[in-house]
């Protein structure tokens, strides 16, 4: 059976950041999707367009899985730390919510070992690889790199090729966000610490981790395993 794509509009930072900030007014889901109907009707026009568009804000940050919801409050503390760009949080959040996502960013951060620059062709291949060859995947792929673009994670420096843009992280806040979404992502709730910031996922993000990190927040906690220091998800966490 094939996966799913669901992917099927960009979503813009700006969109995004206001879909957050209806969040945390209280609103309700419903009321949400109105708010964010209204205001997104301005910039993008057709009825099923603009449903799709937030059908994918929705699905990011408003209508999430039970085992996400921890997540969202990791980077809605994060946000609210961060008075700049936000991108960090909903990159988290978008890998949470689309495998395709997830995977489309892997492969990026797979290239990025060896280079900094890729084609559209290139990364269309690898997908279909993964996804097959369909319709959907090749139209999803487009909206992806459109929304990377938008969080300033890419670059377009020619046609159909992109260079990656990086973004040193030093907020304490913003590195708890990225192990947690480590953890979850890895289907076992934990990373090893001596390799999560080489995690091709984390392909944006300069960024370091330590012990001391992990020692003073109440989301996660480190322990040893088998000789390695292993960085897990508080089971009230």
């Amino acid at each position: 059976m094939l996966k799913s794509v669901g992917f099927l509009r960009a979503v813009s930072n700006a969109w995004l950041d206001k879909t957050v900030e209806l969040y945390l007014t209280g609103l309700d889901p419903d009321k949400i999707r109105e708010e964010l109907t209204n205001h997104i009707s301005f910039e993008l026009k057709g009825k099923e367009s603009i449903r799709k568009t937030i059908d994918v804000l929705m699905a990011t940050w408003i209508n999430i899985n039970t085992e996400n919801q921890q997540a969202r409050k990791t980077a809605i503390t994060a946000y609210k730390n961060c008075a700049e760009n936000h991108n960090i949080q909903h990159y988290c959040m978008l890998l949470l919510a689309y495998p395709v996502f997830n995977d489309f960013c892997n492969l990026i951060g797979k290239i990025s070992k060896m280079q900094d620059t890729f084609t559209k062709s290139w990364l269309r291949d690898k997908l279909f690889e993964q996804w097959g060859d369909r319709v959907s995947i090749d139209n999803s792929l487009k909206y992806l790199i459109q929304t990377l673009l938008s969080l300033q994670i890419l670059e377009r420096i020619g046609v159909g090729k992109y260079q990656i843009k990086k973004h040193e992280i030093m907020d304490n806040q913003n590195k708890i966000l990225l192990l947690h979404a480590l953890a979850l992502l890895g289907g076992t709730k934990y990373c090893v610490l001596s390799s999560a910031n080489f995690q091709p996922i984390l392909f944006p993000y300069i960024v370091e981790f330590s012990p001391e990190l992990i020692l003073n927040n109440s989301i996660l906690e480190l322990c040893i395993f088998q000789g390695k220091a292993i960085i897990s998800l508080k089971k009230d966490g």
